[in-house]
């Protein structure tokens, strides 16, 4: 069986992306190192969302890469993630690029826990494909609960028509809208990636 009809069969359980990671933690940052679009287009999105003095919240932080780009920018950049192996990679590397404004805590995607609109940026990468098809609502949702009114989501993905693990435009159209977020902007770049903008509406009034 292929890496990729495993990662399809079982890439959404807990115990298995735990598993994966902890394999995958030590040359992670190798793995991708040396396409230059994947961290291009990881920068281009942070860059796209984070404002000077936001507050932002990374969801599957990894090896805290986009943390590289987005913590020169934000006040205060919160990474959280369900592998230990890879949040201690992440805390080496805040360590050694003395990333100061950077904490990390373990926690699932689906229970963020964070109080109620307290971030003004959420962003992610690679982290969606690892949840359900069903969930991938709600855990979007769940991001959109501790965003404050107005603030900004930014998702860095590849493309699931080119990559059946990974959601379509159409599929990534009507979890945006079915989780509230407005404006959405979906941008494909290099054949593969995707980067993704949206808008958690204002507070009313």
């Amino acid at each position: 069986m292929r890496l990729t009809d495993v990662s399809r069969r079982w890439g959404h359980r807990p115990g298995y992306i735990r598993t994966l990671y902890w394999m995958w933690a030590r040359i992670y940052d190798l793995t991708i190192g040396w396409d230059r679009a994947y961290r291009a287009n990881a920068r281009m999105m942070v860059e796209a969302t984070v404002e000077a003095g936001d507050r932002v919240l990374d969801v599957g932080v990894g090896t805290a890469l986009l943390a590289e780009y987005g913590s020169p920018i934000a006040a205060e950049y919160v990474g959280v993630d369900i592998s230990a192996a890879m949040l201690g990679r992440a805390a080496h590397k805040i360590v050694t690029d003395e990333m100061a404004n950077v904490a990390l805590r373990w926690a699932r995607a689906d229970t963020l826990p964070f109080d109620d609109d307290l971030f003004d940026v959420v962003v992610s990468s690679f982290m969606l494909p690892h949840v359900e098809r069903r969930e991938r609502t709600a855990v979007l949702a769940e991001m959109s609960r501790v965003l404050k009114p107005g603030g900004r989501l930014g998702l860095f993905l590849a493309r699931g028509e080119v990559a059946p693990l990974f959601p379509t435009r159409q599929e990534l159209e009507h979890h945006l809208a079915d989780a509230g977020y407005v404006n959405p902007r979906i941008e494909d770049r290099d054949d593969v990636y995707r980067v993704v903008v949206a808008t958690k509406p204002d507070a009313p009034g």
